[in-house]
């Protein structure tokens, strides 16, 4: 899914003093890896900087987030501030644990037959905020929904699995052809195309959450756009929004599991500039930081409130490959390579890899003691990773090769001088993304000398064009959903919702197709690695990193727990305890 993350000290410098500017930024301290103890959940921080001031209220978390989030119906939402929220407030089948792997949501328990193709889930005596029970009925209603062209779902694919999922989203089946049954208000019998090893982690995504018919009737498409135009089935129910400034969000007392949960309340303001939310965190008006800002890591590196998690994300760039330029591959892998990586990271990102693939280290491979990453890629552009080689299929930078694809593309393009190669950036107004784009630009017109314009966009006007596919570049980013490398090989399948680049390749499309009606893991994981093959000689999308991310918790904020895949924070185990 998209993240919401995205100040600049370089505007208006010179490219050649950005640059320098960067290669100054090298160095500094290390950041801190989280070790969970106990029954801490992963990532959760227990200590606390003497120096930053407290100020706090029991069983009230105070957590900012830089944007409005976009969309909260589970059905249409695609980005992670959105679901960071609808995580909160909705549970599916299941839930994404602390450690990252599946546990019992709604349901309580299930069977799966011998073939892998039959699902039957139990639901427990679980209730809606309103007090209405939960059934199987509202499962499979917002899955034919999410489902249902007509709900124009960017998600939509990723409910294919189901039996004639995918036709009846294409027209070509009906609604009473899917694979859904419900055998009784506590039974869902879900049947799929094939076997799916991550179908239970899915279980757990947004777009799998419940709905009920009754409210999504009564509210159409003004559904989930106010607390009170929705109902509630997860810990927490959303009883405040002013856009553009806060939501609040209180426990919920007909939450199946609520007297597990220990917050009462969770108050976000929404603060777009990070300095402010910083100092607001400094000054004590914050208990905890989802992201700490590149420019202010130094002011918590060796500070025990200071976090970093591992995350299985890549940033990358989307590029249009019908624009008149774009539709080049080698002014594509120009781009690419004209990129310093490296440079990026030690001068702006300060915790991440180079990203020199789609699929970033972590996602499992065809064997337990191996990432997909280590298995798929070319040997000659591998980096190291904590003492593994992690594969890539191109060099973190080589200006001389960047010049010579470039050649070629004007070549091709009938163009003789550089800068009449023209490509214009677009980015959001999120946290390092103003500053990483002004280094690519710098790079660009350095290393290659062509002309290179900057866009910046509030963020749901930046994805709003992604998904149009207006951009030329945009700075995009994806978290996985769940934990599988489908999860990022599937998007840039033909005309694929979260597909932002026009492109498409038949032979990428079958490959994926194959890799998901197989049983085979490593058939699969052999497929997923041709795909991304074709993907990475063809260039559609730029990768730039692997984001380590870095938050701040207080030391009396407990149990707050920093996802891997499905989201990057639940506040379902969380306390405030000052």
């Amino acid at each position: 899914m998209f993240v919401k993350r995205f100040r600049s000290a370089l505007m208006g410098v010179g490219s050649a003093a950005i640059l320098a500017g960067l290669l100054a930024g090298c160095g500094g301290g290390s950041t801190t890896n989280n070790t969970p103890s106990g029954n801490a959940p992963s990532g959760t921080q227990t200590q606390q900087a003497a120096h930053l001031p407290v100020s706090a209220k029991a069983g009230v978390l105070r957590f900012g987030i830089q944007t409005d989030p976009p969309q909260l119906d589970p059905q249409k939402s695609t980005d992670l501030v959105s679901f960071n929220v609808i995580n909160a407030v909705m549970e599916g089948l299941m839930r994404v644990g602390p450690d990252g792997k599946p546990t019992y949501g709604i349901a309580d328990k299930y069977e799966i037959s011998s073939d892998g193709l039959t699902y039957t889930f139990h639901l427990r005596d679980a209730k809606w905020s309103d007090g209405k029970a939960i059934t199987a009925d509202d499962f499979k209603y917002a899955w034919t929904r999410a489902l249902d062209p007509k709900t124009a779902s960017d998600y939509a694919y990723q409910l294919y699995y189901i039996k004639n999922g995918q036709a009846f989203n294409e027209g070509k089946a009906k609604a009473t052809d899917l694979g859904i049954q419900v055998k009784d208000p506590h039974t869902l019998v879900v049947t799929l195309e094939a076997p799916t090893p991550y179908f239970l982690g899915l279980m757990a995504f947004g777009t799998y959450m419940p709905a009920r018919e009754d409210i999504v009737s009564k509210y159409g498409d003004q559904y989930f756009s106010a607390p009170d135009k929705a109902v509630y089935d997860g810990p927490f129910t959303l009883t405040e929004w002013q856009h553009n400034a806060k939501l609040v969000m209180k426990k919920n007392p007909s939450y199946w599991n609520a007297s597990k949960v220990k917050l009462d309340e969770i108050d976000m303001p929404i603060i777009a500039d990070t300095s402010t939310e910083v100092q607001e965190y400094l000054s004590g008006q914050l208990d905890a930081l989802d992201q700490i800002p590149a420019e202010n890591i130094s002011q918590f590196q060796g500070s025990p409130d200071m976090v970093t998690t591992p995350t299985a994300a890549t940033y990358y760039l989307a590029l249009n490959v019908q624009d008149p330029v774009l539709k080049d591959v080698h002014i594509r892998k120009a781009l690419a390579m004209a990129i310093d990586r490296q440079q990026l990271i030690s001068g702006i990102i300060k915790t991440a890899l180079p990203a020199t693939a789609l699929v970033p280290p972590g996602m499992p491979g065809s064997s337990p003691d191996k990432s997909f990453r280590e298995e798929y890629g070319d040997r000659q552009y591998a980096i190291n990773d904590n003492g593994k080689q992690v594969l890539g299929y191109f060099p973190v930078f080589d200006a001389t090769q960047a010049k010579q694809e470039l050649q070629k593309g004007m070549q091709d393009l009938g163009i003789s001088n550089p800068s009449d190669v023209k490509v214009t950036l677009l980015y959001p107004n999120r946290p390092n993304a103003k500053p990483v784009s002004e280094a690519i630009q710098a790079m660009w017109q350095e290393n290659l000398g062509i002309s290179v314009n900057l866009q910046q966009d509030e963020w749901k006007v930046h994805l709003d064009t992604l998904s149009k596919r207006q951009q030329q570049v945009g700075y995009i980013d994806w978290y996985g959903d769940y934990n599988d490398p489908m999860t990022f090989i599937d998007m840039f399948v033909t005309n694929g919702g979260n597909n932002y680049t026009n492109w498409s390749n038949p032979q990428y499309d079958a490959l994926v197709k194959d890799a998901k009606t197989t049983a085979d893991t490593q058939k699969r994981m052999e497929d997923m690695g041709q795909a991304e093959k074709i993907l990475m000689d063809e260039m559609p999308i730029i990768p730039e990193w692997y984001p380590q991310v870095p938050h701040a918790v207080r030391n009396y904020v407990k149990d707050l727990a920093w996802l891997t895949v499905g989201g990057d924070v639940d506040f379902t185990w969380a306390s405030v305890q000052p």
